[in-house]
């Protein structure tokens, strides 16, 4: 499933990362994510190294692009994978 929108604004406040559960931070760029499926409409937010920890793991696993993965679950899906060249501190 692909968003329906995508877009990154500046945080008027902090909250977490859909993904790491890390505090974005306010006046931090982040990126946010609109989705409708069967189940309705939702909206999840990334940090920019979740943001770019996803990108680098739909690229590298083909059968993700096309459904995407569980919200929350990108770090352990990267795990699986020897040379990611991100890791959770947001290193590249």
């Amino acid at each position: 499933m692909y968003p329906i929108s995508h877009t990154t604004p500046r945080a008027r406040k902090q909250h977490p990362c859909s993904e790491c559960k890390r505090g974005i931070a306010k006046g931090e760029v982040y990126h946010r994510y609109f989705h409708v499926n069967d189940s309705g409409a939702y909206t999840h937010v990334m940090c920019e190294r979740c943001d770019k920890a996803s990108d680098w793991l739909t690229m590298r696993d083909t059968s993700i692009g096309a459904y995407g993965y569980v919200i929350g679950e990108l770090w352990s899906l990267i795990r699986e994978y020897d040379n990611c060249p991100i890791d959770e501190t947001g290193t590249l």
